[in-house]
């Protein structure tokens, strides 16, 4: 048996030449740690450092690639905000598609349904329209329980603080509601939720619970939005500007906390996905705001259309700054994020015209090889993660508050003005203003059948614009499918995954060769690391 060998205390052990396990390390060490050889002897005195300071060349390294990455961040901002409207209309259509096309269709289903009694004969989609109607109802007749004035004066009462905590509470509650949200809403609407039993009978229990669920969610997730309405109302109508400030301080925060991390090319999508959402949701509450604040100022002094413009355009100013203001710090806050991100992560700008076709092909389902073009934007939102029924519901509750608020203004004016006045100013005042008064003064059921008559032709210019926007969308989408230059394999479209996590399909078209990242130092050693370099998960 041979000797135990001896160790020898205080004493390292030799590296072996041919051991390839001890070299590989080795030389992994010596090619982190290897210095850069001396191009020039060191200075002796002050007078030769001076002289080799003067002399000194200036340096060119990377100047190529450094050039290309200011180009690349240059360009960022065009390119998201092409991705970004691009999906801010497919929200809208798919927004409008609450208040135009489903109507039609829950109509439709009912008289079907009482004209084709027992429910066996009921088509499932005709089921999910029915579902989907009486779901929009309850959550609307929920809301109209809010009283907007106390929670308006509730809200204004706290101090910044908790305003700041309040905005990003709701922040997370929105997000964390769309997530689950939109589980429960699929499961609400699939077929399984309507599909035969394993011995034929037919599934009751499973559609009440989820319609439960559903409702549930849609009223919690509309009170949230409620809440985010208001405090962006505050934040916006107050006298000073520290309330504005706050909030364009907690945009500004996304920026620290996006930037400095490693992110996929699915990760990107990801986020753009959700700026989209950000921006149509926040453009909404934005639009609800302005008119409630145009309503106010307009029962009191100010007319739709007044004598002197000087008036109007002040007012208008007034409204109108605080809304631009919020807006353009979103696009500035949204596009210094993704400029950073494309910078540390090394993507170019072209990927987001990719983000762009994959909408675009989602737009379209494809179905047995051939192109069917149907009206798909609420599947696209479902990708997307826009929360399409809370948020009509809380516009349809805005609305109903805002005529309320026109039908109160006039019947005060109509009140307390005399009729020399009233006279002189329909004479003096605009041709809207008279026919709104006009209509004001007309019998209990004259106003009535006018004000069906106006709803008549609010709700057939929402389908008309409903329907050319979604011609236009598929017309542009088609083309950008057409020209998509990609591989064989990912042209095999089948039906998609509307998740909000991608499917695989779209990871192979955003992965794929056709957007080659840009160059890259080879050399990964200690000494060409720099500070603002992403070379792991995270800057520091």
């Amino acid at each position: 048996m041979p000797p135990h060998p001896t160790v020898r205390r205080n004493s390292f052990p030799k590296s072996s030449s041919d051991d390839p396990a001890s070299s590989k390390p080795s030389s992994q060490k010596r090619q982190m740690f290897s210095f850069p050889a001396a191009k020039t002897a060191s200075p002796s005195n002050l007078w030769t450092y001076l002289l080799q300071e003067l002399s000194s060349p200036s340096l060119q390294t990377s100047q190529e690639i450094k050039r290309e990455r200011v180009k690349n961040f240059i360009s960022v901002p065009e390119k998201l905000e092409t991705v970004i409207f691009f999906g801010c209309i497919i929200c809208l259509d798919s927004f409008l598609y609450v208040f135009t096309i489903l109507p039609l269709r829950f109509v439709k289903a009912l008289w079907r349904g009482l004209r084709l009694y027992p429910l066996g004969k009921i088509l499932d989609s005709e089921k999910c329209d029915v579902l989907k109607g009486f779901l929009v109802a309850l959550s609307c007749f929920a809301l109209s329980f809010m009283d907007v004035s106390r929670t308006y004066h509730l809200i204004r009462r706290q101090n910044t603080m908790k305003l700041y905590v309040l905005f990003n509470v709701l922040e997370i509650s929105d997000r964390l509601l769309c997530a689950i949200g939109q589980d429960i809403l699929d499961c609400l609407f699939s077929s399984s939720s309507f599909g035969r039993k394993k011995d034929g009978g037919r599934r009751h229990l499973r559609p009440i619970t989820f319609f439960l669920l559903g409702v549930i969610y849609n009223v919690t997730h509309a009170i949230i939005l409620f809440y985010q309405l208001v405090t962006l109302n505050v934040a916006v109508n107050s006298y000073s500007n520290a309330l504005l400030t706050l909030l364009m301080s907690n945009q500004i925060v996304e920026i620290k906390s996006s930037v400095f991390k490693k992110f996929e090319k699915e990760n990107l999508f990801q986020i753009t996905c959700a700026d989209i959402v950000e921006r149509f949701q926040l453009s909404v509450l934005l639009t609800i705001i302005s008119l409630r604040n145009l309503i106010e100022l307009r029962g009191s002094s100010f007319s739709v259309l007044p004598d002197s413009y000087l008036p109007s355009f002040h007012v208008l100013i007034t409204i109108f700054t605080p809304v631009l203001v919020v807006l353009s710090s979103e696009i500035i806050v949204d596009s210094l994020k993704h400029a950073f991100i494309t910078k540390f992560n090394h993507f170019r700008p072209g990927i987001y015209p990719l983000f762009l076709d994959c909408l675009a092909r989602d737009y379209i389902v494809c179905e047995n090889g051939s192109q069917k073009f149907v009206d798909q934007s609420p599947a696209v939102s479902r990708r997307i993660g826009l929360p399409v029924l809370p948020l009509s519901c809380l516009f349809i509750r805005a609305m109903i508050q805002i005529y309320n608020m026109i039908l109160s203004s006039s019947l005060n004016d109509a009140a307390t003005t005399p009729t020399e006045d009233i006279l002189r100013v329909t004479e003096t005042s605009s041709g809207v203003d008279e026919i709104f008064r006009n209509f004001v003064d007309e019998p209990r059921v004259q106003r009535i059948v006018g004000l069906s008559l106006f709803s008549i032709m609010v709700f057939v210019s929402l389908v008309v614009l409903k329907l050319v926007l979604g011609v236009s969308i598929t017309l542009f989408a088609a083309r950008r499918v057409q020209n998509m230059k990609v591989e064989e394999s990912s042209l095999k479209f089948g039906r998609f995954s509307l998740q909000v996590e991608l499917d695989k399909e779209t990871k192979d078209y955003i992965n794929s060769d056709k957007e080659v990242p840009p160059k890259l130092p080879t050399d990964r050693s200690l000494f060409n690391i720099e500070r603002y370099e992403m070379f792991s998960k995270r800057i520091y």
